[in-house]
């Protein structure tokens, strides 16, 4: 199985913030490998976080059925936190 290298990863990233034209990377201070011995809601805090400081309007995230172990945590994670929006006593107003 092919690995690649990290600064080919980098570069890998680096271009895809370009296209993507992402102005901010904010990173966290987890394991790898080990999503799922952390508790789920200090992701999930630590993405809500993100999403209200950057006011992001799309939130990009793994697919749930993604088989690394890391990726699915996050994805469910990403989902958790993007529903921060009803949390917010203004959006639930909007909702009635």
């Amino acid at each position: 199985m092919y690995r690649s290298e990290i600064k080919e990863l980098h570069e890998d990233i680096s271009s895809s913030l370009k296209f993507l034209d992402v102005e901010k990377v904010i990173k966290g201070k987890f394991s790898n490998i080990k999503f799922n011995a952390m508790p789920h809601l200090r992701l999930i805090k630590f993405i809500e976080k993100a999403i209200n400081e950057t006011e992001a309007d799309v939130v990009f995230t793994h697919h749930p059925c993604d088989l690394n172990n890391d990726h699915l945590h996050t994805s469910f994670a990403c989902q958790a936190a993007a529903r921060f929006f009803q949390k917010q006593l203004n959006a639930q107003m909007l909702c009635l």
